[in-house]
């Protein structure tokens, strides 16, 4: 994991060309927090599906088409499946 430092940023839309709910912009201010340095890797999530029988209502198919073998980043999760995920490795979303 690496140390992500406090920080702020400006929030928002600042071209008027997304929806109202992305206005006004404004400045958001962030504690320091850890991330992991890579991605979740296929082989890391199917191993949380089959150890932990996790009901995992993506597709597979897809999965493939776009992250080919077990090491490759995962893709095709819900937010659902990420928080399920980081609970069973003992860890957290941003």
């Amino acid at each position: 994991m690496v140390l992500i430092p406090a920080g702020s940023f400006e929030m928002g839309d600042h071209f008027n060309e997304g929806q109202a709910s992305e206005r006004p912009v404004h400045r958001v201010e962030l504690d320091a927090f850890y991330m992991d340095v890579h991605e979740v890797t296929v082989g890391q999530f199917k191993q949380f599906v089959n150890q932990s029988g996790y009901a995992y209502a993506g597709n597979w198919n897809e999965v493939a088409k776009y992250s080919p073998t077990d090491e490759h980043p995962m893709v095709w999760v819900s937010w659902h499946d990420a928080v399920a995920y980081c609970e069973w490795a003992g860890k957290r979303l941003p």
